[in-house]
C-alpha cells in the first residue's frame, strides 16, 4: 500500500509556474482532461469530494461519475474510451449505487446503457427528473428546454427551486379563490376601466392588450390567463356591444 508521509500544504507552490504548466497541459490534452487528472489527484490526497467539485467548477454528479468510472476502468476513464466501449457491448441491467457525501446522497449508475421510461400522465415526475439532470450537469439548459418546453429562464428558476425547496418548490399550491389575492380590487377596477376605454375608442379588448395595460397602470405581473378568467367572471365580454351602443346613443342624443 502506497502511503505518502507528508502534508500537501507543506509543499511550496508558485501561482505563476502553475499557470504556465496548466496552460501548456491544456493545449496538449485539453481543459477537461486536465480537470479530470487534478480531480483524481486531489481525491487520492484525501480532499473532500464537494470541495473538489467546487474548486474545479465541476458538478458533483459529474465528479462521482468520474470516480466511479476510474474505479471500474482505471486510467481509461480519463479518455472516456471505457464508456464508449461499454456502450458498444450488449446491454445489461444497470446497477445503481448510493454514496453519501455529507448532507448529499449521490446515485451512481453503472456504465451499462440505462433506459428510463416515464409515463405521459406523470408530468411532475418528468419535470423533476429533467431538472435534476440539469442541476447535476448531466444535460444542458438547452436540452432541458427542449424536454420541458419552457424558456431558459424558467428552467433555471425551476432548477433553483428544486435545489432549495425540494419537490415542494415545483408544486403550485394555489387553489380556487386564492387567485383573487393577487387580483385585488384595484386591479379589477383598472381592468374594467381599460376594457371600457378600449371599447369606446375602438381599440382591441384582447387579453394580451388588457394585460399589458393593467400591468403598466398597477405595476403588477398579472398573466393573460388571469385577465381572461376575471373578464369572464365580471361578464365584460357580454357587455361590449351594449356598452358601445349606449355610448353612441348618448352621443347622438346629446346637444352640440
Amino acid at each position: 500500500m502506497i502511503n505518502f508521509q507528508f502534508d500537501p500544504a507543506d509543499l511550496e507552490y508558485s501561482a505563476k509556474v502553475s499557470d504556465k504548466r496548466l496552460e501548456k497541459a491544456a493545449l496538449l490534452i485539453g481543459d477537461k482532461m486536465v480537470k479530470r487528472i487534478i480531480a483524481i489527484a486531489l481525491f487520492f490526497l484525501g480532499a473532500k469530494r464537494k470541495q473538489i467539485s467546487e474548486m474545479l467548477n465541476m458538478p458533483l454528479g459529474t465528479l462521482f461519475t468520474l470516480l466511479n468510472r476510474f474505479h471500474n476502468c482505471g486510467t481509461e476513464a480519463f479518455s472516456m474510451k471505457a464508456a464508449v466501449e461499454k456502450i458498444e457491448q450488449p446491454a445489461h441491467r444497470a446497477k445503481v449505487f448510493y454514496e453519501h457525501a455529507g448532507t448529499q446522497t449521490c446515485l451512481i449508475f453503472s456504465e451499462e446503457p440505462l433506459k428510463l421510461s416515464l409515463k405521459k400522465n406523470n408530468p411532475l415526475q418528468h419535470k423533476i427528473l429533467v431538472l435534476s439532470f440539469f442541476n447535476w450537469g448531466i444535460i444542458s439548459c438547452t436540452e432541458a428546454v427542449k424536454h420541458l418546453g419552457f424558456t431558459e429562464r424558467h428552467v433555471r428558476d425551476l432548477g433553483q427551486k428544486l435545489e432549495s425547496g425540494d419537490v415542494d418548490g415545483l408544486i403550485d399550491k394555489r387553489r380556487g379563490q386564492q387567485q383573487d389575492y393577487s387580483f385585488t380590487a384595484e386591479v379589477k377596477a383598472e381592468l374594467i376601466q381599460q376594457f371600457s376605454f378600449n371599447v369606446i375608442t375602438g381599440k382591441t379588448i384582447s387579453s394580451q392588450q388588457l394585460c399589458q395595460q393593467v400591468n403598466e397602470a398597477c405595476r403588477t405581473h398579472i398573466t393573460d390567463r388571469s385577465i381572461r378568467l376575471h373578464m369572464k367572471k365580471l361578464g365584460l365580454p357580454t357587455i361590449r356591444s351594449s356598452l358601445l351602443k349606449m355610448v353612441n346613443d348618448f352621443k347622438k342624443n346629446s346637444p352640440n
